[in-house]
């Protein structure tokens, strides 16, 4: 058995609109991929939004979804710096297949916020 250690994937990146954007951008994309992405929960006190991803292409399984939760880290009220951290449905990434899944999960929804910015 190997005692590879995985961290889930985390990445921070700058968009040149608000929170409030960006919760409005977050919540379109809900809307639009309702197969892909639920809400779990957001807070606009703590600028946090927490995400289920479905990992599959068939009906919503939340057991077998990832957790992404999106946080704003600056003060700014114009643009946001925002981190991204995506995790296990139980917390931890199991195995590198997961890992390279919660990478592009986390990849697409980036992109999906970065072509809001144009």
């Amino acid at each position: 058995m190997s005692n590879t250690l995985l961290e889930n994937p985390f990445a921070v990146e700058h968009y040149s609109y608000s929170w409030e954007e960006t919760r409005k951008f977050a919540l379109q994309l809900i809307q639009h991929f309702p197969q892909k992405y639920k809400l779990a929960y957001c807070n606009d006190y703590y600028q946090k939004i927490i995400l289920l991803v479905n990992q599959s292409e068939g009906p919503f399984d939340i057991e077998n979804s990832f957790i992404l939760a999106v946080s704003k880290i600056d003060a700014s009220s114009i643009l946001s710096l925002l981190s991204f951290e995506i995790s296990g449905y139980y917390g931890t990434i199991e195995n590198k297949d997961e890992e390279q899944k919660g990478w592009d999960s986390l990849r697409k929804f980036c992109s999906y916020l970065r072509y809001y910015e144009a």
